[in-house]
């Protein structure tokens, strides 16, 4: 190379630098400009003494609450909220996992897991869980998946039938339709009820699942494209869709950092709440709790809800004998298997850390950050699959699933190659039949124990998605691509006895991680566990309800938040009658 060719080359190079540093510069001003600009929602510091709602969690369902109650100017709620507000990451889609096990969430972890999580720090799983306005899904992978068009237990027949009622629903010859494989259309028939915004992942490689699919001949499997619950680039939570725009309102207060530690009664009827500087608020009408699957349980439990035999372990007062608090508690779980390919379709590190991308992100809100990292998913009637178009680098992952080292490194054994091509299956099972509990400990701290893989039919579900992915990998689709599917090699599961069968059960019950999807730990029903009737009444108390995931009495088919959102709406629309 000549002199004049050197020099050319050297300048174009730095051209190229300088150009990298100012986009990295102007990108990390603004961060930081959106790190300081004013709260969208202003918390108030003095409450008034009295309201006529209280909503305890401001999460998914309080959000809806909050806002769909105080539309009536007559009603005076009352949000309370354990935490404040989410910073900035949680507005930007692919970034707000990194929010897990931060201040923004609860951090909490199951007890040491007997049939399970051998490959986890101490066999505990951590379950996140957001803490602030908007609750979890301010940091989940706003994935979503709305419910059935069909009735398998009486809840869901409550929610059809008032999405029927607002034309949300038409006439379709395939059960699930409407809202699970043309959510578009759920989203333009409920727009106005329910605020749903969505943004449809494209990706090749969820095309090439989608091919691979084609020649498997399987009917009875349905592809999803990966929807997501983004807006304009940024995360479309209901804390975004619905509270944002409520709180003005001078009939809506919200109280931020301030947790609930009991529910006053008397005479079996929710007068008031009992906030942690011990002062009590009271209310005139109802107070309804939604404040998760675990929170919720605890609340009930500390208030004088549950077990008499438990509460009076506890000292504490009994208000009415419900045995199935903290009961039934149910989640998905599922393996992450990673597929190495020779294309450059997915998501590398190298593309995500560029600096081009942050740029376009700051200023346009559109490219990877502008995006879900889940590109497609398949469900059958007992299994499904989530394809997550990059690989998991190991830092904040590993510490955010608290898995083991060694656990991480072979589950995904090129997660610090910035430059290698691959992607993520989750293979889990829908209908999980294994039954955890919530309950509290002698100091009165959550005690959290899903027991995962009690019931061995999970094992076996588990292991039919594994198979699944085996063969949409031997597909001619998948490899045109170079697809290699990499199990891991776990010291536990490498005995020489081991039949394949053998082999894979045990990475299930070493690896199988929460798809953090707890539920059911106040479930709706008629039984003697029942904890609500199916007007999401507290049994036992009046003016008392719970309007969370807790009450789903069973695993959902789909995601659970679209669920839970419309669930609010539902019970919004029996109080505003």
């Amino acid at each position: 190379m000549n002199i004049s060719k050197k020099m050319t080359y050297i300048a174009q190079n730095k051209f190229k630098l300088f150009l990298i540093i100012c986009a990295s510069g102007i990108s990390f001003s603004y961060y930081l400009y959106c790190l300081w600009i004013p709260s969208e929602i202003t918390c108030v510091n003095n409450p008034n003494r009295n309201y006529t709602y209280i909503i305890v969690g401001a999460g998914t369902s309080g959000c809806v609450l909050a806002s769909r109650l105080s539309k009536n100017s007559q009603n005076q709620v009352l949000l309370v909220e354990a935490g404040g507000h989410f910073n900035v990451l949680s507005k930007i889609p692919f970034l707000a996992v990194f929010l897990q096990k931060s201040n923004y969430d609860w951090n909490y972890e199951t007890v040491p897991q007997k049939w399970s999580s051998t490959g986890f720090y101490n066999k505990k799983q951590a379950l996140s869980r957001g803490k602030g306005l908007g609750g979890t899904n301010q940091l989940n992978f706003l994935i979503y998946n709305g419910i059935n068009n069909q009735s398998t237990w009486e809840l869901q027949d409550s929610l059809l039938q008032y999405l029927r009622s607002k034309r949300c629903l038409i006439k379709s010859n395939y059960l699930d339709e409407i809202l699970l494989r043309n959510t578009r259309i759920c989203v333009k028939k409920c727009k106005p009820y329910s605020s749903i915004r969505i943004q449809r992942t494209e990706s090749e490689l969820g095309n090439i699942l989608k091919q691979s699919l084609k020649e498997l001949n399987l009917p009875a499997i349905k592809y999803s494209k990966g929807d997501a619950s983004i807006h304009k680039g940024e995360r479309w939570s209901t804390y975004r869709s619905h509270l944002v725009p409520a709180a003005s309102r001078k009939n809506l207060h919200i109280l931020c950092n301030t947790e609930v530690t009991k529910i006053i009664f008397k005479d079996k009827r929710a007068i008031g709440v009992q906030l942690h500087n011990n002062r009590i608020i009271y209310s005139e009408s109802e107070i309804i709790i939604s404040a998760g699957s675990i929170n919720t349980p605890k609340l009930l439990l500390l208030s004088g809800l549950g077990n008499e035999q438990l509460l009076r372990e506890l000292n504490i007062t009994t208000i009415h004998n419900l045995p199935g608090v903290g009961l039934n508690l149910h989640d998905h779980i599922a393996i992450p298997i990673y597929v190495e390919i020779k294309e450059p379709l997915s998501l590398t590190l190298r593309k995500v850390i560029n600096p081009i991308e942050v740029f376009n992100y700051a200023f346009n809100k559109k490219g990877i950050f502008n995006s879900s990292p889940v590109a497609a998913f398949l469900q059958s009637s007992k299994n499904f699959l989530i394809l997550f178009i990059g690989s998991t680098p190991e830092d904040p992952f590993r510490t955010v699933a608290n898995y083991l080292p060694e656990t991480f490194k072979n589950l995904f054994p090129f997660a610090n190659d910035y430059n290698h091509e691959g992607f993520v299956f989750l293979a889990g099972c829908k209908h999980t039949q294994s039954r955890g509990f919530v309950s509290l400990n002698p100091n009165k701290t959550v005690v959290i124990d899903p027991q995962y893989f009690q019931n061995g039919e999970d094992v076996e579900c588990v292991k039919d998605a594994m198979t699944l992915v085996q063969q949409l990998l031997n597909t001619t689709s998948f490899k045109r691509i170079g697809s290699k599917m990499h199990l891991p090699q776990l010291r536990q599961c490498s005995s020489s006895n081991f039949t394949r069968d053998a082999y894979l059960k045990c990475i299930i019950r070493a690896a199988a991680i929460t798809m953090y999807h707890q539920a059911g730990t106040c479930k709706m029903g008629n039984d003697t566990l029942a904890v609500v009737d199916h007007n999401f009444r507290v049994k036992g108390v009046t003016r008392l309800r719970i309007v969370d995931a807790s009450v789903l009495p069973r695993p959902s088919n789909n995601f659970p938040n679209t669920v839970i959102t419309i669930m609010a709406e539902y019970v919004s629309s029996l109080l505003n009658i």
